[in-house]
């Protein structure tokens, strides 16, 4: 249960909503979901604001990177406190790939949550995190 003045992050309105990670009838795990993938890592740099690629290869910066492989959900959560329903869909950008068998993608993206009320009722402003993404995967 949520707990008082507590923001959810899009992983948690994702598990409390009828949509799951990459099947619509269960939740699924990432090997059953992706059955395909032999290896993946998915590097994540979040920023407060927007960075230029030469920015982001400041130590401040790399020493925030976070690396996930196969433990990986179907979204990355915005660090924001104030953000409601913040972070992005790591699953979408990995069914792409998976679709064309893309083996290496980097981008960024801009948070796709905002800053508002505790049960996100009430919106004050979009949150301008950004996420700065390196997918590599292997293919069995």
């Amino acid at each position: 249960m949520a707990k008082k003045n507590h923001i959810p992050k899009a992983s948690e309105v994702f598990r409390n909503s009828e949509h799951f990670f990459s099947n619509l009838s269960s939740k699924v795990t990432f090997s059953e979901a992706f059955p395909e993938i032999n290896d993946i890592k998915v590097e994540v740099i979040e920023t407060s604001e927007p960075k230029t690629n030469e920015m982001l290869k400041e130590e401040k910066y790399q020493k925030n990177k976070v690396i996930y492989e196969k433990l990986i959900g179907e979204f990355i959560d915005c660090s924001n406190k104030f953000c409601y329903n913040g972070g992005f869909s790591i699953g979408e950008i990995i069914r792409e790939m998976v679709s064309i068998k893309q083996t290496l993608i980097e981008g960024h993206l801009k948070c796709q949550g905002y800053e508002g009320s505790a049960k996100g009722k009430r919106r004050y402003r979009s949150c301008v995190h950004c996420f700065y993404f390196h997918v590599e995967i292997k293919y069995k």
